[in-house]
């Protein structure tokens, strides 16, 4: 199923990190870059939609988020060629359609799944640990507050996730 690949490429708890950062690096999203693409990843399904200059990964009628094939793993790579090569082989399966003036090649025979919250949340952690001080907060106990608190007014996030993703972040560390 392309949208378990998608997920577990992408959106596990391996690669979310790389992909938020990517992401949020890649998309010239209004001006609150990280709180737009985090939005969009908790609140929209994924897809595989594939074009000339990346993967697709979410139906979202505002703004389209790509990540482009020149940030990919080589493990992404080949999923999304062997994604590409399956929607070839049975054309009954894609549609084509237009998005940031690119042509698309889009999946629509996948179930509607979203990004795993618990997993988003890690890499929202993962990247605040990393980076707090670049994005313009004094401290770790400071950043992680007022961006947890900006997402929970931006989406359904529970406590109940914030709880797993940092058991999941201390899993890692260990």
């Amino acid at each position: 199923m392309h949208v378990d690949d998608i997920i577990a490429d992408f959106f596990g708890p391996q690669t979310i990190t790389q992909s938020l950062v990517v992401l949020i690096k890649s998309n010239n999203v209004e001006k609150d870059a990280m709180m737009s693409v985090l939005s969009i990843c908790l609140n929209s399904p994924l897809q595989c939609a594939l074009g000339t200059e990346g993967l697709y990964p979410f139906q979202n009628l505002t703004y389209t988020l790509v990540y482009p094939y020149k940030y990919m793993t080589k493990q992404q790579l080949v999923t999304v060629q062997r994604i590409s090569d399956e929607l070839c082989r049975d054309e009954t399966r894609m549609a084509w359609m237009c998005m940031n003036l690119d042509y698309v090649s889009c999946a629509i025979d996948m179930p509607v799944r979203f990004a795993i919250p618990d997993v988003v949340l890690y890499g929202v952690i993962q990247i605040l640990e990393q980076r707090h001080r670049e994005l313009g907060f004094e401290s770790l106990d400071v950043a992680q507050n007022v961006v947890i608190k900006r997402l929970f007014s931006l989406t359904s996030l529970t406590r109940v996730h914030l709880l797993s993703a940092r058991d999941l972040n201390a899993r890692q560390a260990a």
